[in-house]
């Protein structure tokens, strides 16, 4: 059986269950010791490409125009 979840939290609590495994970029889920979690990366590593897109007609919020700001400063680098 396959599954899709749209929150780490929903994905973690599916894995603690032990109803299977998650893939998922390193960090997303609690892997502390407490949590009964362990996050083994795959081998040979997976890459993706990222894509982020906007209306430019319509103005950003505050809160996209500094995400945005902040990615560009990111990606730039």
């Amino acid at each position: 059986m396959v599954a899709s979840c749209s929150s780490s939290s929903g994905v973690s609590c599916f894995v603690e269950e032990g109803y299977g495994c998650a893939i998922c970029p390193a960090g997303l889920v609690d892997t502390s010791g407490e949590s009964g979690l362990v996050f083994r990366p795959l081998e040979p590593p997976v890459y993706t490409k990222l894509a982020i897109a906007w209306k430019k007609s319509q103005p950003l919020a505050p809160a996209a125009a500094a995400f945005l700001d902040e990615l560009r400063a990111v990606i730039s680098d």
